[in-house]
């Protein structure tokens, strides 16, 4: 039995269209982490400042407790893609991503706590964007490309920022990394609801 292999280069490049844009449509959803986790950090990082301004840093130390509640939380935000019985290999590339994300991450607090304070807020706003400018790459999402890529320029500039005004800057920055490119991702995805 012989199978048709006589494929148009124009009908190949279509299937694929067809399968990024899929996966474009079902990971336009997940703005909400961008936003959730935009919102938080600049939450913190404001309240961080004005805290180290007005000399109130015995609250310092609780506020940090904001970040394991959002961790907790983000698992029931994810529900749609923990519970779905399809996995495509971009699945598989953004896990990747976002794990690796998670374990540097890891490594910049345990810089910031332990050895360079400056270097590890640097390193952490690092972090942030290149997950994003790799999430942004891997989906082909303008937004989010743009958005981890000034992050990157952005990290850099940190370095000569002083500590008390870092958490404005770092805020500023977290509304470039994830809250620009998650309301662009969501206004996308709403769009593509409407067409439907």
């Amino acid at each position: 039995m012989e199978t048709n292999t006589n494929i148009h280069p124009e009908e190949e490049i279509k299937f694929i269209q067809q399968v990024l844009d899929r996966a474009r449509n079902k990971y336009s959803d997940i703005s909400i982490l961008f936003i959730f986790w935009g919102w938080i950090l600049v939450f913190y990082l404001l309240l961080n400042s004005i805290f180290l301004i007005t000399n109130m840093k015995e609250i310092l130390h609780y506020l940090w407790l904001i970040m394991p509640v959002g961790g907790i939380i983000t698992p029931f935000l994810l529900k749609k893609q923990i519970t779905e019985k399809f996995h495509s290999y971009l699945d598989h590339y953004l896990k990747g991503i976002w794990y690796g994300f998670l374990v540097s991450l890891l490594a910049s607090i345990l810089i910031l706590i332990f050895h360079d304070y400056n270097l590890g807020m640097s390193m952490i706003l690092f972090n942030m964007s290149w997950a994003t400018f790799a999430s942004g790459f891997v989906l082909e999402l303008p937004s989010m490309k743009w958005g981890g890529g000034t992050g990157f320029v952005l990290s850099i500039l940190s370095f000569i920022i002083p500590t008390p005004w870092k958490f404005f800057f770092m805020a500023f920055s977290t509304i470039v990394i994830y809250l620009i490119p998650g309301y662009n991702l969501k206004t996308r995805f709403q769009n593509k609801e409407k067409e439907q």
